[in-house]
C-alpha cells in the first residue's frame, strides 16, 4: 500500500488481544478519473482499447469495419473504444487518401 501512495492501515486490538480490527483506507485518488482516464500520469486502458491499439500499430490505415472484424466485435464497440482513446489523448483521426479517414496513435 505504501508503494502506491495509499494511507497506512490502522490495526486495533483490546488489551487482552482477544480480537483485532483492521481499517484499510482508500487511496486519495480512488475514483478520480481525470484527463479522460489518466490517473497520476498512467493511462488506464480497457481490454478492447489495448487490442485496438495493437491492431492499429500493425495496420495504421485500418477502417472501423476492419478493426471490428479483427477484434470480432461490432462497429459500435470499436466506435466507443476509439472515442475513449481520443479522450485519453492516445488516438486521433487523420485524412487518408481514398478513405473517409484513418486512425493514428499519438506519440
Amino acid at each position: 500500500m505504501r508503494n502506491n501512495g495509499s494511507p497506512e492501515p490502522l490495526f486495533e486490538t483490546d488489551d487482552e488481544r482477544t480480537y483485532f480490527s483492521t481499517t484499510l483506507y482508500i487511496h486519495p485518488d480512488f475514483g478520480k478519473h481525470q484527463d479522460g482516464g489518466v490517473i497520476n500520469g498512467v493511462i488506464n486502458l480497457k481490454p478492447n482499447e489495448e487490442r485496438l491499439i495493437e491492431y492499429i500499430k500493425a495496420h495504421p490505415n485500418a477502417t472501423i469495419a476492419e478493426l471490428a472484424e479483427s477484434m470480432k466485435v461490432g462497429t459500435s464497440t470499436v466506435d466507443r473504444a476509439v472515442k475513449s482513446l481520443k479522450q485519453k489523448g492516445v488516438l486521433d483521426r487523420k485524412a487518408v487518401i481514398g478513405k473517409k479517414s484513418g486512425l493514428f496513435l499519438k506519440s
